[in-house]
């Protein structure tokens, strides 16, 4: 082997390698990406869930049946806001 083709095959290898640690960088970087977009779709659906579970757990202020007899006079007397 010549020592012109022997510093070819070496330039290569060296170049491959370059081309590979920048594409592994570049890996990286959407690894990264990808796990803080994962992490924001994940707090976003915990919080609509919070939230949903707020207002189905809302206690009344008044116990249902005054609540009804309320409703009922509004519905009787429409000048009247309940």
């Amino acid at each position: 082997m010549t020592i012109q083709e022997r510093l070819t095959i070496e330039g290569n290898a060296k170049l491959c390698l370059l081309e590979l640690e920048a594409l592994d960088e570049k890996r990286l970087e959407a690894q990264m990406l990808v796990t803080i977009l994962g992490n924001s779709h994940n707090n976003d659906e915990s919080e609509s869930q919070v939230k949903e579970r707020r207002r189905s757990f809302t206690p009344l202020s008044t116990p249902p049946q005054e609540a009804i007899e309320v409703v009922k006079k509004g519905k009787e007397d429409p000048g009247r806001c309940p």
